[in-house]
């Protein structure tokens, strides 16, 4: 999957992206763009008005006519620099933030200035997850090689450990997750969120990891399991006032997190 994106990426075809919430669209597409050395521009198409890519009318200094001025962020990059532009939640854009992407997709042009080299990709939800997703119009689709992100078990497990690598605590995690029947809704993101406030983070409350496990809570339970029944020093209790109490009476707050630190008033 990664492989097949990093293809049309470097060969500068537009690409979108279409998938459940939190299966990591956004992740693989900056990595695959660090892996190409490529600067990305990500925008929100969900908060991003038509101006921000059309370009804002102004008159010339003649004023016999009007000239687009152009964003910010655009006039970063020389017509011969190569960068992704990458187009996140597309189908909550509004329509006419959705019109100005034509002529991005299609012609490389924004504001009437043309950069053979902005690779354009973009990001987009299942249309039954939210009542406030657009459907894009099949011309723009068009424009698009559109591919269905749907991640495998194995990727995900993958990502994660490349990404935490070196982290015992979060490939112990993993490892847990990986030796049960994968489980049902199964979210990425959530997974992820749950390595950092065990793995990284040190905090261990068993009703935090139930929430920020999108209330999954056979997920939670596996992350639970496979931290708390093992060496992890300092988070091994079963809450954030546990840990505060431990840390107190045994004068060990060099690894707790800072947050845990000011709690006790002792940096």
């Amino acid at each position: 999957m990664k492989d097949l994106y990093k293809q049309y990426i470097d060969k500068n075809i537009p690409l979108l992206l279409i998938g459940k919430s939190g299966t990591g669209k956004s992740e693989i597409v900056k990595a695959i763009a660090n892996e190409l050395n490529l600067p990305v521009v990500d925008l929100r198409m969900s908060q991003l008005p038509p101006e921000d890519l059309n370009g804002l009318p102004a008159p010339t200094d003649d004023k016999s006519a009007f000239k687009y001025l152009l964003p910010e962020w655009f006039n970063k990059f020389q017509p011969d620099t190569p960068f992704v532009l990458f187009l996140d939640e597309i189908n909550q854009a509004t329509p006419n933030t959705i019109n100005a992407l034509y002529a991005i997709v299609h012609d490389r042009m924004l504001a009437g200035r043309y950069n053979p080299n902005m690779r354009v990709v973009a990001a987009g939800n299942l249309m039954d997850e939210s009542d406030y997703l657009n459907a894009l119009p099949q011309p723009l689709l068009n424009r698009f090689v559109v591919k269905q992100h749907e991640p495998k078990e194995s990727e995900i497990i993958s990502y994660l450990a490349e990404k935490y690598r070196g982290n015992d605590k979060a490939q112990r995690i993993l490892e847990s997750v990986q030796k049960m029947d994968w489980l049902q809704s199964m979210n990425p993101r959530a997974l992820e969120r749950c390595i950092k406030i065990l793995a990284v983070h040190d905090i261990m409350d068993e009703e935090e990891v139930k929430v920020q496990a999108n209330n999954n809570a056979g997920l939670a339970q596996i992350i639970i399991d496979s931290v708390k029944y093992t060496q992890v020093d300092i988070c091994a209790e079963t809450s954030t006032a546990e840990i505060i109490k431990r840390a107190k009476k045994n004068k060990k707050l060099e690894n707790a997190p800072e947050e845990i630190k000011e709690l006790t008033n002792e940096k």
